[in-house]
């Protein structure tokens, strides 16, 4: 009872989370993949929430983190990625609608956003060409990173906002069941899993597609199961089939009940 006592306290959450999700952050940093790194932030959130951490635990760390942010842009970032401040400076100016150079780092994010937003309620078609006035097709953006970073402005301009809608009302869903499975976990191990697994879609999914819509600095992140990729793809199956078993295995503790009077 004393273990359990101490290990429930809210430091020791907070410490294990912490480390827990500081590994895989300073590994992902350290290879000046700044974007994929930030992913870690929302889901650790997630993590001390789901947790149980007292309300005003995670307000001191709130004051503490928003302390500590002009830190991380000044000092932290130059040294980990080299267009991590360009790329934010570009996005604000932008905001603000100030000149940028869309010739240089503005390039790809101002046509893509251009994209999107010329698109329309039907867009320019399946497989646009510059004949039906495709921006993408005609040159204009990111065409090495078409297919996985910016692949939410390609569906945007082609499909138009009906497309857009579709692809958001199904992402929608995915994690609402997610939420789902989560409630209806049978511990709290389910329960946090489930949880994380949401959280760290949604920070892809809000991320990859904001950063084609302005509401984002670009960060190179990829759009689960739509873009392509390789391991990024293995790993979202993966994390769906967790959640799949969590789900599952809802009902473990009746169904061995029942197992045990049908013997």
């Amino acid at each position: 009872p004393k273990l359990h006592r101490w290990l429930g306290a809210p430091f020791v959450k907070i410490g294990v989370i912490g480390v827990v999700a500081a590994v895989p952050f300073l590994m992902v940093m350290k290879m000046g993949d700044m974007g994929s790194a930030l992913v870690w932030i929302p889901v650790s959130i997630v993590a001390l929430i789901i947790g149980g951490i007292p309300f005003r635990y995670l307000t001191c760390m709130s004051f503490i983190g928003a302390g500590i942010i002009p830190l991380l842009y000044f000092v932290a970032l130059p040294l980990v990625s080299e267009r991590g401040p360009e790329r934010i400076d570009t996005w604000l100016r932008m905001m603000r609608g100030q000149e940028v150079d869309i010739r240089g780092t503005a390039y790809s994010p101002y046509y893509v956003s251009m994209a999107v937003g010329k698109a329309g309620w039907k867009g320019v078609g399946y497989k646009a060409t510059e004949g039906s006035g495709s921006l993408l097709a005609k040159g204009f953006g990111s065409k090495t990173t078409a297919h996985n970073d910016y692949i939410f402005g390609v569906i945007a301009e082609e499909l138009g906002f009906r497309g857009s809608l579709l692809l958001l009302t199904a992402f929608a869903l995915l994690l609402i069941q997610g939420l789902f499975i989560a409630f209806y976990s049978r511990d709290v191990a389910g329960r946090l899993l489930a949880c994380l697994v949401v959280a760290l879609f949604f920070a892809h999914i809000f991320e990859s597609i904001g950063m084609c819509v302005l509401i984002m600095p670009v960060t190179g992140i990829p759009l689960p199961l739509i873009s392509y990729s390789g391991t990024f793809v293995v790993i979202c199956m993966f994390l769906l089939g967790l959640v799949q078993s969590v789900w599952v295995h809802r009902n473990w503790k009746r169904d061995v009940q029942v197992k045990q009077a049908e013997a």
